[in-house]
């Protein structure tokens, strides 16, 4: 196993956070499987073993789903492993705004 890939999954959990915060920890599941896969969708291909991997089992996942979901099909979310290492949620808990640290 890549250490560098199982290190772009852990920044995209941390790149997360804010979503559980906000949702007093409690993520949807196809919430989960859908942000997870447009933060990690576009290091898919370059990172085939887990990223690749875990990936295909979100899309799996969210096919599967009997309630309607929105399948991200591109990553639009901040991809980790950038400059990006924390999402800050607005005080008043619904809207995130995201901030580059250099």
């Amino acid at each position: 196993m890549n250490c560098s890939e199982t290190g772009l999954v852990r920044d995209a959990l941390i790149l997360m956070k804010p979503s559980l915060d906000v949702l007093s920890g409690h993520m949807d599941q196809s919430l989960f499987y859908s942000e997870l896969l447009a933060r990690l969708s576009s290091l898919s291909s370059t990172f085939c073993a887990v990223i690749g991997q875990l990936c295909s089992q979100c899309e799996d996942w969210l096919q599967m789903c009997q309630m309607p979901v929105l399948i991200p099909k591109s990553s639009f979310l901040q991809q980790p492993g950038g400059a990006l290492q924390h999402t800050l949620t607005a005080p008043h808990g619904g809207e995130s705004c995201e901030t580059l640290l250099t």
